[in-house]
């Protein structure tokens, strides 16, 4: 996607303004996981990022350790690794930024234990194992929020571009419990053309 700058420097609900040594990563997903969101990047002058992402688990649990369910809401530190799981089909090859809860639900299952819920990438649904391609729609996790190979790999290098300059780079999952087509229209981005309700959740990642 391309780059867009200006405009909004607050997570979409409001709770939080980028101060100027600060960057949020924005994941907006509809409050049942089935569908796919916006996840926005910005600092105080406004949007420097927009892409698609899916915070959909193996199931609804979102606080227990080890329990696979949907990645939880509140805001998180970050931690970019540019080569774990390198060549993993369900990783990709541009790296994982690792979460640590620090607000809201996402505290709460840090503190119980929750631990590994990461961005990255890795194969599309229906490709399982087969393409790092972007063919498919984006594939459920364990926990973790999936973007694409390809914007994975530019928020790879936006995410180090950032932190050499000294940014504290955030993360800030929220449910929006309405038509997520609402949230598109307030960024000014279309909805993914591949995505589309995924039913009965999946126990592979």
């Amino acid at each position: 996607m391309k780059l867009i700058t200006g405009g909004v420097n607050h997570t979409y609900d409001n709770k939080f303004t980028a101060k100027s040594n600060e960057v949020y990563i924005n994941v907006i997903t509809p409050k049942d996981r089935d569908l796919q969101g916006p996840l926005v990047v910005f600092d105080s002058s406004g949007i420097l990022f927009k892409t698609h992402s899916l915070a959909r688990g193996s199931n609804k649990d979102r606080l227990t350790g080890g329990g696979n369910g949907d990645t939880p809401t509140g805001k998180a530190s970050t931690n970019y690794n540019s080569t774990a799981h390198k060549g993993e089909w369900s990783y990709g090859n541009s790296g994982i930024i690792y979460l640590s809860g620090l607000t809201g639900e996402f505290k709460k299952a840090t503190d119980k234990g929750r631990a590994g819920i990461a961005i990255h990438c890795g194969h599309t649904s229906g490709y399982y194992k087969k393409s790092l391609e972007d063919k498919g729609k984006l594939m459920g996790t364990y926990g973790c929020i999936r973007v694409y190979n390809d914007e994975m790999k530019k928020l790879g290098k936006l995410y180090t571009k950032l932190k050499n300059e000294g940014k504290t780079i955030y993360c800030y999952i929220e449910d929006y419990d309405g038509d997520i087509k609402d949230v598109y229209k307030f960024y000014d981005f279309k909805k993914d053309i591949k995505d589309k309700s995924r039913g009965k959740r999946s126990a592979t990642q």
